[in-house]
């Protein structure tokens, strides 16, 4: 698990939080890989972002509607 506060929503914020997270929890090395949900918000549906994250093995979900 891992959280940052920031002034504004950004995805550069959100690609360090996630990698930083991976590090942290040793996504690396992990069997079965984690979730991330999100709020279908821009942010976390950004290229870079979901980038990141097939990288990582990480899959993304989206439970809300986009808006």
């Amino acid at each position: 698990m891992g959280w940052e506060v920031h002034d504004r929503d950004d995805s550069a914020h959100a690609i360090h939080l996630v990698k930083r997270t991976a590090l942290a929890e040793g996504i690396a090395t992990m069997a079965t890989k984690p979730v991330l949900h999100g709020d279908n918000g821009a942010t976390l549906r950004a290229t870079t972002v979901i980038a990141m994250l097939n990288w990582l093995g990480v899959k993304p979900s989206y439970s809300r509607a986009p808006g």
